[in-house]
């Protein structure tokens, strides 16, 4: 199944809007064995939890002027949970930036930055990336 992904790689990444990663392809062939779901239907599954990824950031910057952007590692541990819960991760995504947003004002206030990545880390400890990131931004003006 991973070697026939590879191979319909472009094609498939065109089709459903999604990059095929190695562990991208490790989750389908994983998930399609293990649920007994076809490859296009857990690509169209994909394609819908990033779709709704990409609509939280960006209403999240128009709501707050904070662009946010979750990198793959985040995006996938997000899909995950979407799928295996068969929640909307929009949803996910608001209860894990819930945290964030006064967090984010303050470091915007502090360090004039308004543009942050959300890790793989962010969304397993979603408490101590926060941290971590308000402690550079002190860092980052005492310098």
């Amino acid at each position: 199944m991973k070697s026939s992904l590879r191979k319909r790689d472009k094609e498939l990444s065109q089709r459903y809007n999604i990059l095929l990663t190695d562990k991208r392809t490790d989750f389908i062939v994983d998930r399609a064995i293990e649920k007994s779901i076809d490859i296009n239907t857990i690509l169209e599954g994909l394609s819908s939890v990033y779709n709704r990824v990409k609509d939280f950031e960006e209403g999240f910057f128009n709501k707050h002027s904070i662009k946010i952007t979750f990198e793959d590692g985040a995006l996938d541990k997000i899909a995950k949970k979407a799928m295996d819960k068969d929640e909307d991760a929009f949803d996910i995504c608001s209860e894990l930036v819930m945290n964030y947003e006064h967090g984010f004002k303050l470091i915007r206030e502090r360090a004039q930055r308004d543009e942050f990545l959300i890790t793989e880390d962010a969304v397993e400890n979603p408490e101590g990336y926060l941290s971590k990131l308000i402690k550079e931004s002190y860092t980052a003006i005492e310098d």
